[in-house]
Formats: structure tokens, C-alpha cells, sequence
């Protein structure tokens, strides 16, 4: 623990988008055997799905023969694109919107500026830019304040949120990204729901992890077809 808080890992990048590739990879080969008949082996490693998850930095680096550095909280490739800290702290992402954020954020000056009216100038210029909205924009007030003048000029931004923010977050609570199960053992408990939402399913109550060894009676005897007499014998 640190500050009283849990300290968790980081999230499974790898293992995640390598499964999503092996699930795409799969329905691709099961349309292919409708009409061929013929079946396929799919391979997908963690690695491969790693660098091409960071196809744009990759591509750079292979055009231009540069190593991108290291952004921090800015978007590597487009101007403006990135988080910004507030006065009160807290960061706000801001998305594209030029010249309406020089407005916004009071620094019209800008837009006429040779140093920034060129698309081109502010990609070169791209973090001496945001340092400079950061600075003389965004710390002269907080947050919330921020994300009412730029939600008004239909800027996409959004809060840095904690996860306890996002599950509150009203667009989540819509989407009904967050489920309720009841567990045997843990009594109710929350959980992420599933992304993927299909329309015109049935859709049914959500049911928790099984306990160890909770379906395997159900797997031998409904999916198997084993006996009662047979599944008895493998609990002697």
C-alpha cells in the first residue's frame, strides 16, 4: 500500500490486445470455412500485437529515420492533442479544435502569430506550443471551469478522471458499463460489463466467476454426456 491506497499492476496491455487479435483472427478463419470448408491455424503473439498497436510511432520512426522521444502527456503526432494542467491541479484532455482553443483559453494572438498560424509551425513547434497554453491558459483557472468554456465551443475534453469518477461519470452510468452479480461466496458485487453489445439479442443476469470445480459436474454430463454412474467415479 502507499498513502492508505492499494497499489495494483499495470494493465496487461500485451495480453489483452493479443487476445482481441487471436478473437478477430479466428471469426476470419470461421467465415473463410463457410465457404471453403477448410479450416485454418491462427497465430498471434504478444509482441507483434504490441508494435502494432503503436503503428503511428513506428511509422514515423521508419519514414524518417528518427526515434520519436518520449511525449509524456502529449499526443505525439498532432498539435494541441494532449492533457493539460489546471489551477487547481487536475488535467483536463483536450482534443482538436484550433483556432477555437486560442479563444477559449483567451490568447487570440495566436491565431495571427506566425510562429503558430502555420499548420506546419505548430507540428514543429508542437510541445513549445502546449507548454505555452498550459502555462499562460490553462493555469489561470481550474478544471471544471476549462470544460464548461470548451464544451460551449464544442471542443472534445474531458477530466482526468480516478476510476471512482468513471463509474460515476453520467455517459457510463447510460451505457451501463458497470454490472451488479450476486456472488455465493462474496455476497453482491460489482464488475465491468462487456463492450461488445449486440442488437436483437436476449440479453441475461449477469453471473459471477464460478467457484472452483463449480461446473465441472454440469460440463461432464451436459457437454460430455458422461453418466451419472461415470461422473460419480471420478469423485472416489
Amino acid at each position: 500500500e502507499q498513502d492508505g491506497k492499494p497499489i495494483l499492476q499495470p494493465v496487461p496491455t500485451a495480453e489483452f490486445t493479443a487476445g482481441g487479435d487471436l478473437a478477430f483472427g479466428i471469426v476470419a478463419a470461421l467465415f473463410e470455412r463457410e465457404s471453403t470448408g477448410v479450416g485454418r491455424r491462427i497465430e498471434v503473439n504478444l509482441l507483434d500485437s504490441c508494435m502494432a498497436v503503436m503503428v503511428m510511432p513506428f511509422q514515423f520512426a521508419l519514414l524518417t529515420g528518427m526515434d520519436p522521444m518520449p511525449q509524456g502527456t502529449r499526443d505525439p503526432g498532432t498539435p494541441i492533442l494532449g492533457f493539460y494542467r489546471c489551477r487547481d491541479d487536475n488535467y483536463v484532455a483536450v482534443g482538436p479544435g484550433w483556432p477555437r482553443l486560442a479563444r477559449v483559453l483567451d490568447m487570440e494572438w495566436m491565431i495571427d502569430d506566425p510562429q503558430w498560424s502555420n499548420p506546419v509551425m505548430r507540428a514543429i513547434m508542437k510541445q513549445a506550443m502546449c507548454d505555452l497554453m498550459e502555462r499562460e491558459g490553462f493555469q489561470k483557472a481550474d478544471a471544471e471551469d476549462w470544460l464548461a468554456l470548451l464544451r460551449a465551443e464544442d471542443i472534445p475534453s474531458s477530466r482526468l478522471n480516478t476510476l471512482d469518477q468513471v463509474i460515476t461519470d453520467p455517459q457510463v452510468i447510460h451505457n451501463g458499463a458497470v454490472i451488479t452479480m450476486k456472488h455465493q461466496q462474496y455476497g453482491e458485487m460489482r464488475a465491468i460489463n462487456c463492450p461488445i453489445s449486440i442488437v436483437g439479442t436476449i440479453k441475461g443476469e449477469p453471473t459471477p466467476p464460478p467457484l472452483l470445480g463449480e461446473h465441472t459436474e454440469a460440463i461432464l454430463k451436459d457437454v460430455l454426456g458422461y453418466s451419472d454412474a461415470r461422473v460419480e467415479g471420478f469423485k472416489l
